[in-house]
C-alpha cells in the first residue's frame, strides 16, 4: 500500500469525507478506515504543517473531529479508527454542505 502513497511535504488542511452508508456495506467499512489511516500516516501532522478533520455521512452528516482537534499523526489515526459505520442512504451532498 505505501508504495502508492506519496508523503505530503507542504502545508495543508485536509478534510476526510467518510462514507458510512449502506453503499459501502458494513463488512467493507473496516477497509475504508484502514485506507484512511494509511493515508493519514503519510501526512506531516506532527510538525503542524498538516491539519486533518473528518466528516462522516450516510442519511445525515456529522463532524467527527475538527482541524484543530489533534496535533499528532497517531492521534488522528486513532480518531479515524473510532469512526463507526452508520448504514442508510448515501447523502454526500449533506456532508459537503456540512463543510460550508
Amino acid at each position: 500500500m505505501s508504495d502508492v502513497l506519496v508523503a505530503c511535504s507542504g502545508v495543508a488542511d485536509v478534510v476526510l469525507v467518510i462514507d458510512a452508508s449502506d453503499s459501502i456495506r458494513i463488512e467493507r467499512f473496516p477497509h475504508v478506515i484502514e485506507l484512511l489511516a494509511a493515508v493519514v500516516e503519510q501526512m506531516d501532522v506532527d510538525s503542524g504543517r498538516v491539519r486533518v478533520a473528518a466528516v462522516k455521512f450516510a442519511n445525515t452528516s456529522s463532524v467527527q473531529f475538527q482541524l484543530d482537534a489533534f496535533s499528532s499523526t497517531q492521534d488522528v489515526i486513532n480518531a479515524v479508527q473510532r469512526v463507526t459505520f452508520v448504514g442508510g442512504r448515501t447523502n454526500i451532498s449533506g456532508a459537503l454542505w456540512t463543510l460550508v
